[in-house]
């Protein structure tokens, strides 16, 4: 059998998830735990990072100031808090977080370059030493 195409999914099993990323930065920063995710969920399809994903747009510092204001956003900090039962009457008017998305991404990244040992250990037990062809 000649194998035609392999497909991984990156973040989160070749390499270690941006997610423990995400979570030291909101815990560094007195974020509320989940904020981060929801803000890139809640601009999707059009935010971004959905954006950069796609290929849509570079990374640049356009990127970063258009993240940023994704993370940012009052309607989607307000939305947050409801859906967690947080939203006291003075959080109507309570700013959203102070969020840098390029410190955020460039951390997001860093973690995620760390290969995740027992997928890579799995992948070098399983696969084929002889007959791969490019």
């Amino acid at each position: 059998m000649v194998i035609k195409a392999c497909i991984f999914d990156i973040g989160g099993v070749c390499v270690l998830s941006p997610l423990h990323a995400i979570r030291a930065y909101e815990t560094k920063n007195s974020i509320p735990s989940g904020y981060i995710s929801y803000a890139i969920i809640a601009s999707s399809p059009s935010g971004s990072w959905d954006k950069l994903e796609r290929g849509e747009i570079p990374m640049d510092s356009a990127f970063y100031t258009r993240f940023t204001s994704d993370l940012t956003d009052p309607k989607t900090w307000i939305s947050f808090l409801r859906s967690r039962g947080l939203l006291p009457p003075e959080a109507a008017t309570r700013p959203p977080p102070r969020i840098d998305g390029e410190a955020l991404f460039w951390q997001m990244m860093r973690e995620s370059r760390v290969q995740n040992p027992p997928v890579i250990a799995a992948f070098s037990r399983s696969w084929p030493r002889r007959g791969l062809r490019e």
